[in-house]
């Protein structure tokens, strides 16, 4: 197999390459199946190594901060985080003769506020809160180091990714899932109306697999492309669908209507991904909320 190297940068999408290992290491089909697709690369004279940013950890151990919630709480470690880790590693890369190809994970939380939607890729980076902005600078920091070096750099701009392994509670889908799990009312802390892109985990590890393998072609570097369900659902329709699939479907959500700083439609065009890289998302909400709800059911059970 050639050289992967991954570093552990949570930006994005944290479950993703928890995903990919946790599978891996459960099932022999799942590690031939990826390591095949990572050693699927063509040979070169060099053999240079595929450099995956998926998360980077600056001068400590732990993951970056991907939590909207606690960004608003403490926007300096947000930033120092999220913006200075991207350059730093995005400078050793730009100094190594080594490295082959860059996959940086961004979000859709990287195209702010926008009037129209969906969004498509040649819309405006313009975060206004602490998250959305470290991502917008992300991604800049990315198509700089494109634009300017020829860094060979390729963009994923993803919509809210669930599935298994994700334990961060305030999010809908795994604090839904262990309140169903438990018996009681899930608690949303919007006003239920939130309108966003929700793609299963599995999906979104497919498309950083084709994103690093289409690399290959010169063409796509510096390109960022939006991977989507293309049918966006609000928080309450979430939860209902989580609840409809438990052991106690006449459960009610108790809605706060108490978030703050929160945009009120994100959704993504992804016929960029789909004509370019020839992905598209093989999972529907209901297919992977089941996936996701056994894993949870499994998890509370050890």
């Amino acid at each position: 197999m050639r050289a992967l190297y991954t570093v552990g940068w949570w930006l994005a999408t944290p479950l993703a390459f928890v995903y990919l290992l946790w599978r891996s290491l459960r099932q022999p089909a799942y590690r031939r199946h990826w390591g095949e697709r990572l050693g699927r690369f063509p040979p070169r004279a060099d053999d240079r190594p595929l450099l995956w940013i998926h998360a980077v950890s600056v001068g400590e151990t732990r993951a970056a901060q991907p939590l909207v919630r606690l960004a608003n709480r403490a926007p300096v470690d947000t930033f120092e985080t999220n913006i200075r880790g991207t350059w730093l590693l995005l400078e050793a890369c730009r100094r190594s003769p080594t490295v082959k190809r860059i996959a940086v994970a961004s979000s859709d939380k990287a195209y702010g506020d926008q009037d129209i939607l969906p969004y498509f890729e040649a819309a405006p980076l313009q975060g206004r809160h602490p998250y959305e902005v470290s991502k917008s600078c992300a991604d800049l920091i990315a198509q700089a180091y494109y634009t300017t070096y020829r860094l060979p750099v390729g963009i994923t701009r993803c919509g809210n990714i669930y599935g298994g392994g994700d334990l961060n509670w305030d999010r809908i889908v795994p604090g839904t899932m262990r309140s169903v799990l438990r018996g009681e009312a899930p608690v949303i802390r919007s006003d239920g109306t939130l309108l966003r892109d929700y793609l299963y985990v599995a999906d979104i590890v497919e498309g950083y697999l084709r994103l690093a393998e289409c690399l290959e072609d010169p063409a796509l570097h510096g390109q960022a492309f939006n991977f989507g369900m293309d049918d966006p659902q609000t928080v309450l329709e979430v939860a209902q669908a989580i609840i409809a699939i438990s052991d106690y479907p006449d459960l009610k959500p108790v809605v706060l209507n108490q978030a703050s700083h929160e945009i009120a439609k994100q959704y993504l065009a992804s016929e960029k991904a789909h004509r370019l890289l020839g992905w598209r998302a093989q999972y529907s909400l209901a297919e992977g909320l089941r996936r996701t709800l056994a894993w949870y059911r499994e998890f509370f059970q050890k």
